[in-house]
Protein backbone atom coordinates (compact mmCIF):
# COMPACT_ATOMS: atom_id res chain seq x y z
CA UNK A 1 0.00 0.00 0.00
CA UNK A 2 1.51 3.19 -1.06
CA UNK A 3 0.06 6.69 0.01
CA UNK A 4 1.09 9.58 -2.18
CA UNK A 5 -1.39 11.84 -4.27
CA UNK A 6 -2.81 9.21 -6.47
CA UNK A 7 -4.24 6.98 -3.57
CA UNK A 8 -7.96 7.51 -3.71
CA UNK A 9 -10.50 6.92 -1.08
CA UNK A 10 -13.64 5.17 -2.48
CA UNK A 11 -16.47 7.50 -2.39
CA UNK A 12 -18.44 4.78 -1.11
CA UNK A 13 -16.55 4.49 2.08
CA UNK A 14 -16.85 8.76 2.90
CA UNK A 15 -20.45 8.30 2.46
CA UNK A 16 -20.75 5.61 4.93
CA UNK A 17 -18.46 7.62 7.30
CA UNK A 18 -20.30 10.67 7.05
CA UNK A 19 -23.14 9.60 9.54
CA UNK A 20 -21.12 8.03 11.58
CA UNK A 21 -18.97 11.15 11.80
CA UNK A 22 -22.42 12.90 12.26
CA UNK A 23 -23.57 10.92 14.96
CA UNK A 24 -20.38 11.06 16.94
CA UNK A 25 -20.69 14.53 17.36
CA UNK A 26 -24.27 15.04 18.28
CA UNK A 27 -23.29 11.97 20.78
CA UNK A 28 -20.54 14.15 21.96
CA UNK A 29 -22.27 17.21 22.12
CA UNK A 30 -25.34 15.75 23.85
CA UNK A 31 -22.57 13.89 26.55
CA UNK A 32 -21.20 17.24 26.94
CA UNK A 33 -24.57 19.19 27.70
CA UNK A 34 -25.39 15.79 30.23
CA UNK A 35 -22.49 16.86 32.21
CA UNK A 36 -22.63 20.60 31.92
CA UNK A 37 -25.96 20.23 33.79
CA UNK A 38 -24.95 18.02 36.25
CA UNK A 39 -21.86 20.27 37.25
CA UNK A 40 -25.18 23.34 38.04
CA UNK A 41 -26.73 20.68 40.17
CA UNK A 42 -24.44 19.18 41.92
CA UNK A 43 -23.09 23.37 42.84
CA UNK A 44 -26.38 23.46 43.84
CA UNK A 45 -26.94 20.94 46.30
CA UNK A 46 -23.24 21.39 47.63
CA UNK A 47 -24.72 24.89 48.50
CA UNK A 48 -28.17 24.01 49.77
CA UNK A 49 -25.70 20.96 52.30
CA UNK A 50 -23.74 24.10 53.48
CA UNK A 51 -27.04 25.60 54.83
CA UNK A 52 -28.10 22.04 55.99
CA UNK A 53 -25.31 22.04 57.88
CA UNK A 54 -24.83 24.97 59.34
CA UNK A 55 -28.86 25.04 60.58
CA UNK A 56 -27.65 21.41 62.16
CA UNK A 57 -24.51 23.11 63.92
CA UNK A 58 -26.96 26.15 65.29
CA UNK A 59 -29.45 23.55 66.76
CA UNK A 60 -26.99 21.32 68.22
CA UNK A 61 -25.34 23.86 70.12
CA UNK A 62 -29.02 25.01 70.77
CA UNK A 63 -29.80 21.96 72.41
CA UNK A 64 -26.48 21.93 74.67
CA UNK A 65 -27.37 25.31 75.94
CA UNK A 66 -31.29 23.61 76.72
CA UNK A 67 -29.26 20.66 78.82
CA UNK A 68 -27.04 22.58 80.53
CA UNK A 69 -30.33 24.60 81.79
CA UNK A 70 -31.83 21.48 82.74
CA UNK A 71 -29.22 20.07 84.66
CA UNK A 72 -28.64 23.94 86.35
CA UNK A 73 -32.08 23.74 87.31
CA UNK A 74 -32.31 19.86 88.74
CA UNK A 75 -29.58 21.32 91.45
Amino acid sequence: MRLDDKTLIPLWSVVTAIPFIIGAIMWITYVYSDVAQAKENIEKLEKHQDKNSDLLIEIRDRVIRIEERITDKGK
